[in-house]
């Protein structure tokens, strides 16, 4: 509960960001806030901590897009790749704690998921998650730092950075998450998957074409213009030779 708490303080800062800056300043703040979602979001938290379909060549990459990840405001690796794994394991059944077809687009869309647990399958991909030590630390400490990165950021930079890096860039990396979670399984498509494709890879870092990562979730890429990709290929090694579907 404290963490939604944070984050809707976080949130509540965007309209006073955007009365206070300047224009250039607004401009930057979303595009570090559309970076931290293709990078943080898509590259770290869904392509490697939810589905490792890579690893990173050293650990300074690694530690690096961590921290990228967490600017994005989502807090727990854990929790954000437990709840994605179930979501694949059962995509759109009553055991989906991310499907809007079970518990509404609006929840989807705010990232108010219900927390899996209790199940083999659960226990099991805990277990493997809470292996990473860079797993364990951001899950451990994630409302220490959710408190300290703001206000270190206020203190050492004043109000305008502040705002670039808290009430811009959080929300919007955190509204482009919910789009595509909430729009892309809003009806039943053929061949049994429910999620879609559209158009768009440039913009949201490949995350639009849904329907083909359902199909092949282990593929680094389903586009030559999702540019979570480049990101990938300049830190990380080659897709990793591995079958077992996560």
């Amino acid at each position: 509960m404290l963490r939604i708490f944070l984050m809707s303080l976080y949130l509540l800062m965007f309209p006073f960001a955007i009365y206070h800056l300047s224009m250039s300043e607004i401009l930057l703040g979303l595009f570090i806030g559309w970076l931290c979602f293709g990078i943080g979001i898509s590259a770290v938290l869904h392509r490697y901590v939810s589905h490792r379909s890579y690893e990173f060549k050293n650990k300074f990459f690694k530690i690096m897009s961590y921290i990228i990840a967490f600017m994005s405001g989502l807090g727990d690796p854990i929790i954000w790749a437990l709840v994605h794994r179930q979501h694949h394991r059962y995509t759109d059944t009553k055991l989906d704690t991310q499907s809007p077809l079970q518990i509404g687009k609006f929840r989807v869309f705010i990232s108010a998921f219900e927390i899996p647990s209790g199940t083999e399958y659960i226990n099991k991909q805990l277990q493997q998650l809470s292996s990473d030590k860079l797993n364990i630390f951001f899950a451990k400490y994630q409302i220490l730092l959710l408190i300290l990165y703001p206000a270190l950021l206020y203190y050492f930079f004043g109000l305008n950075v502040f705002l670039i890096l808290v009430g811009l860039s959080v929300p919007m990396a955190f509204v482009m998450q919910g789009y595509i979670n909430a729009t892309l399984h809003d009806q039943p498509l053929e061949d049994g998957i429910y999620s879609k494709n559209m158009s768009g890879s440039l913009f949201w870092f490949g995350e639009n074409l849904h329907k083909s990562h359902h199909i092949n979730s282990k593929q680094i890429a389903h586009s030559d213009w999702d540019l979570a990709k480049y990101y990938i290929l300049l830190v990380g090694n080659n897709i990793k030779e591995n079958n077992e579907k996560i």
